[in-house]
């Protein structure tokens, strides 16, 4: 019964991340807006919701890599902004000013996916060998994502802040074209987010 209960729960995240990506996707394709089917965070949903549904652990924790920093900020600067009208980041202004009432409510799910991912990934359970292979993953896959969106999209869309970002503005001394500071800014991140699961599941791959 337990084991039925646990596949029916984890079916219903997995089903809810594939759906997420694909309305983004077809939301986007129907405003005309196909340059944003690009963003990370999209992509991320999909590939979370096969790695859930298929129990292929090294698909959710190579997701969670990208995303878990990057949506922990967005939430962050979310609630300061409905609880105090501030951002720190200027990361989630666009949510009250330029989204539609169905949209807004889309994008919340930036609150909920990376505890939904986490908690898949502690029933699921990822072997000690394989915590590093999803690292190797996350950072090839990012920077495919990164040459794609240079390449697909207008820069101006500025989708996976290909074109300016106030996280690589931190890096203003530095004479370098800008991809060089986007990875500079990226790679880190991806790797403490690797360091962060890795700890929260310790004891997970003592036992594999």
């Amino acid at each position: 019964m337990k084991q039925k209960l646990r596949f029916n729960v984890l079916s219903i995240i997995g089903i809810f991340f594939i759906l997420l990506g694909l309305t983004a996707i077809f939301y986007n394709f129907y405003l005309a807006s196909v340059d944003k089917i690009f963003w990370i965070c999209y992509i991320g949903m999909l590939i979370i919701g096969i790695g859930i549904l298929i129990k292929e652990p090294l698909l959710i924790s190579s997701q969670i890599n990208l995303l878990l920093i990057p949506q922990a900020l967005w939430t962050f600067d979310f609630l300061q902004n409905i609880l105090f009208n501030q951002s720190s980041f200027s990361i989630t202004s666009y949510y009250f000013t330029e989204l539609s009432n169905f949209w807004q409510v889309i994008s919340l799910y930036h609150i909920l996916a990376m505890p939904l991912a986490l908690f898949a990934l502690y029933k699921i359970k990822l072997p000690k060998k394989e915590k590093n292979i999803s690292l190797i993953i996350s950072l090839v896959q990012i920077s495919i994502i990164f040459f794609l969106t240079f390449l697909l999209t207008n820069q101006n869309a500025n989708v996976n802040w290909i074109k300016e970002s106030i996280f690589t503005n931190l890096l203003f001394f530095l004479n370098v074209p800008y991809f060089i500071k986007w990875f500079l800014i990226i790679i880190p991140v991806i790797i403490l987010s690797h360091f962060i699961i890795t700890y929260l599941f310790k004891k997970q791959f003592i036992k594999n």
